[in-house]
């Protein structure tokens, strides 16, 4: 009786163990496919991995602009686990296009001293473009939703951007367009060249692995 009763436990003892390691190795499968789908994050957006410039036709040339200084973050949201949020912000006077007489128009008709900030805050899914789909293609799309502030007005932009491998890790790279009007700044054009209505915003962030 003693005897099958010490077996009866070995056999329970052996099985708990299995079940257990069982478990154990399904989830550390689990989070070795869930760390591959996902992104290297929270990043620290700045200077040196992230870029945003500009453009708007003129009568006679394209102007193109530049920015820096530029701040903020792009982090997975707790739940669901697959969204991640980006927020980013520069300063208006931090905005460049190589005419000192031209940025100051640029300054005054966004009413940099009451307004000094632009800021922009977007989420999206990662299910369809992450480092396990980049494994298998060489470049997917991404699509973020969400708001852009300037002058004190937000409105509701969505950001299409191409994700691809880069020496560093990855590369994502998309633009938007947009009137002035859609933030109430009055039209920048001057006596000497016509503005054209839109501006293109283009932006490209590094990634690393």
């Amino acid at each position: 009786m003693k005897f099958t009763n010490i077996l009866k436990a070995t056999i329970i003892f052996i099985l708990f163990n299995l079940v257990t390691l069982n478990s154990l190795s399904i989830y550390s499968l689990a989070q070795e496919i869930s760390s591959k789908s996902k992104w290297t994050l929270p990043l620290l957006i700045s200077d040196e991995n992230t870029r945003i410039g500009f453009e708007v036709d003129s009568t006679w040339v394209l102007v193109k602009g530049s920015s820096s200084g530029l701040k903020g973050k792009i982090y997975y949201q707790r739940n669901p686990g697959h969204t991640f949020i980006s927020e980013i912000s520069l300063l208006v006077s931090n905005l460049k296009t190589g005419l000192e007489m031209r940025d100051s128009h640029l300054y005054e008709v966004m009413a940099v001293d009451k307004f000094p900030e632009i800021s922009i805050q977007l989420s999206a899914l990662d299910s369809n473009c992450n480092p396990e789909v980049l494994a298998k293609t060489e470049q997917c799309n991404l699509i973020q939703y969400g708001q852009m502030t300037i002058r004190g007005i937000t409105r509701e932009i969505t950001l299409n951007s191409i994700v691809k491998e880069s020496a560093t890790g990855y590369l994502a790279i998309g633009s938007i367009v947009f009137p002035w009007s859609a933030f109430e700044i009055e039209d920048p054009s001057n006596l000497f060249a016509k503005l054209h209505s839109d501006v293109t915003v283009s932006f490209s962030i590094d990634i690393p692995k």
